[in-house]
């Protein structure tokens, strides 16, 4: 049920755009860490996604799903494919910094995970708050509304 009586900054807060919003600019931020201007592109993997490109490809795609997530507070049917690659892209680095630290590359490698599994399990959690009548998509050539 829409929280129509409470301030409507408080509204906006709770819109599920600003969280996607939130989202875009975590990862958006994410891709700029891995510009040749904020790392070494020499400098050994951090982890199993580094050793399969450089930083400036992950770089991109970072932008690139924030960008998307961004784009999803505008166009309802890119959010399936926002929050779904966006959120998995922070599962799988959760899992390959988990990978090095099991096996012993990295002794801190749980740390690096923290961040990424909490990005994703917080939005996966917020996101799974709402009824199922807030979270239907109704889009405007579809003929069953």
């Amino acid at each position: 049920m829409p929280d129509t009586g409470a301030p409507r900054w408080l509204r906006i807060f709770r819109d599920d755009r600003t969280g996607i919003a939130f989202l875009g600019a975590l990862s958006i931020l994410r891709g700029v860490s891995y510009l040749p201007v904020s790392v070494d592109s020499t400098r050994t993997p951090a982890h199993f996604f580094e050793e399969l490109a450089g930083p400036p490809l992950w770089a991109a795609v970072w932008i690139a799903l924030g960008v998307l997530c961004l784009a999803a507070t505008l166009v309802d049917r890119l959010v399936p494919a926002a929050v779904g690659s966006t959120v998995g892209i922070h599962a799988a680095w959760a899992l390959s910094f988990l990978a090095v630290w099991g096996t012993g590359e990295s002794s801190r490698g749980w740390v690096s995970a923290l961040g990424y599994v909490g990005v994703a399990g917080l939005f996966l959690w917020a996101i799974s708050r709402g009824t199922r009548a807030e979270v239907i998509l109704h889009f405007r050539d579809d003929t069953d509304q």
